[in-house]
């Protein structure tokens, strides 16, 4: 009997084991989770106008930006719906200078971020990052320069076509509805946009 039951057990241990290498057979197979891809920023964006604390320059497209100068606002606008977490762009100037500034983006009049923190106006490319974020035990979503908190998730935040993104520089930090304002002694350029 003791062999009987030994033997048994042995066959519903194999058993058990094949099915559970084999599967059920209904289950779709899964498939790996794919990044969102990154959307191409000129597609997105197309440039719309620029102010300056200081000296002219001549900018018809975003590549111009990449010219050094004094910028006070630039302003995109949408070429088409657009959902996106994630705008960034990088600053550098000739030479190093003690200037910092802070930064506001308005999205029309919808929505806008300041930038809590200042940027320096430097050589080096210096990073400038805006994502939209939700707050995991609050649910507010809001804008952010920084998603290193975990409970802060990226969400997608909507503009439709034709809405206007206007980006501020200043030495003065934005609040509510007043973008960062005061001019700085160092031109800077500004080069590689991101929207994802």
């Amino acid at each position: 009997m003791k062999k009987l039951s030994k033997i048994f057990l042995c066959l519903t241990l194999m058993i058990v084991s094949c099915l559970a290498m084999v599967g059920c057979g209904n289950n779709p197979p899964e498939t790996p989770e794919t990044p969102p891809a990154t959307l191409s920023f000129t597609e997105c964006f197309g440039f719309s106008e620029l102010t300056t604390y200081s000296g002219g320059l001549n900018c018809t497209s975003l590549s111009d930006l990449s010219q050094f100068g004094y910028y006070k606002s630039i302003s995109l606008y949408a070429k088409k719906d657009i959902d996106f977490n994630h705008i960034g762009f990088k600053i550098n100037a000739e030479n190093n200078s003690e200037d910092e500034i802070y930064v506001t983006i308005k999205f029309d009049s919808l929505s806008n971020w300041n930038s809590t923190s200042t940027y320096k106006i430097v050589s080096e490319k210096t990073k400038i990052d805006c994502y939209y974020v939700e707050g995991s035990s609050s649910g507010s979503k809001y804008f952010t320069d920084s998603i290193s908190n975990q409970n802060l998730t990226k969400t997608n935040y909507s503009i439709s076509k034709d809405t206007v993104l206007t980006i501020y520089f200043g030495t003065e930090e934005g609040y509510q509805n007043y973008p960062a304002y005061g001019e700085f002694s160092n031109s800077f350029s500004i080069t590689e946009f991101i929207v994802e």
